[in-house]
């Protein structure tokens, strides 16, 4: 099932050992399937798989990346597979260079995909393996200067 802007998705309890609600390339819930005490592993409101990405390129202008606004603004797809143990989240960064202010008005450059980024979540009975891919998609070399993951462990 491929889904542009999914809102959620549950991965199938039968013998997981956790209830796990996806929210648009991310886990918006994690819970222990028979916890005697109800508890959600992620802060309310925060969701485990974002990613913030601060990069260059060939002009050597420092750009900055954030999936979770990628994902609010339409801007990747989410897939989960038939059995819902594999859920994936696909990003396209794109990047425009600045306008000339030499030429006419509409001299702006179409924004080109410079990085892919690919956030994909394996459920396996006790086990969620969360694998992260960053790939460049032009010609040009690219810099990572800043690679953040925030874990949103909430606080019991």
């Amino acid at each position: 099932m491929r889904e542009k802007n999914s809102l959620a998705q549950e991965a199938p309890r039968s013998d997981n050992q956790f209830e796990i609600k996806f929210d648009r390339g991310a886990i918006a819930s994690l819970r222990r399937s028979d916890d005697r005490v109800n508890t959600d592993y992620i802060q309310s409101g925060r969701r485990l798989g974002n990613v913030f990405i601060r990069y260059r390129g060939k002009d050597g202008a420092w750009q900055s990346a954030d999936t979770e606004q990628l994902a609010n603004n339409g801007l990747g797809t989410f897939e989960a597979s038939a059995d819902g143990r594999v859920y994936t989240a696909n990003y396209e960064i794109l990047y425009a260079p600045a306008s000339s202010n030499t030429g006419p008005n509409a001299t702006r450059p179409a924004a080109v995909p410079v990085l892919g980024v690919q956030s994909r979540f394996t459920i396996d009975g006790p086990t969620v393996l969360w694998t992260l891919t960053i790939r460049n998609l032009g010609n040009a070399a690219r810099e990572i200067d800043d690679l953040a993951i925030p874990l949103p462990i909430a606080r019991t």
